[in-house]
């Protein structure tokens, strides 16, 4: 990616976990994976945006949690949507690759930015 990601970044906090997530849609769904969240997994939790810093609620959407040993996956939708200064990240997909590249990014304990891009 080029484009500058932390504009859709969010930190997670779930009880005693912390971790991240990205913004998918402007009405505020985000993915993480389900083991941030932590057992049990909580109806909601604490988001903080990283361009903003502003925190916020969010639901996790159980009809979409994927268990740890299944696909690690969660969706959570904030309260009230994004940010004005939020923006979601673009999916994209695999089909057609020849060399299949994987790429992942968070946020280090005391960290407040991410590299501006992942290549």
């Amino acid at each position: 990616m080029s484009e500058d990601i932390n504009a859709g970044i969010v930190r997670i906090l779930s009880g005693r976990s912390v971790g991240t997530g990205f913004a998918v849609s402007d009405d505020g769904l985000l993915v993480t994976c389900a083991h941030v969240l932590g057992r049990p997994c909580p109806e909601r939790v604490s988001i903080i945006f990283l361009t903003t810093n502003e925190r916020r609620e969010a639901t996790v959407e159980m009809l979409w949690l994927r268990d740890v040993e299944a696909e690690d996956m969660a969706i959570l939708r904030v309260q009230g949507g994004l940010p004005q200064e939020v923006r979601s990240l673009p999916l994209g997909s695999s089909t057609g690759l020849k060399t299949p590249r994987a790429q992942a990014a968070g946020v280090l304990s005391g960290a407040s930015t991410l590299p501006t891009s992942l290549a």
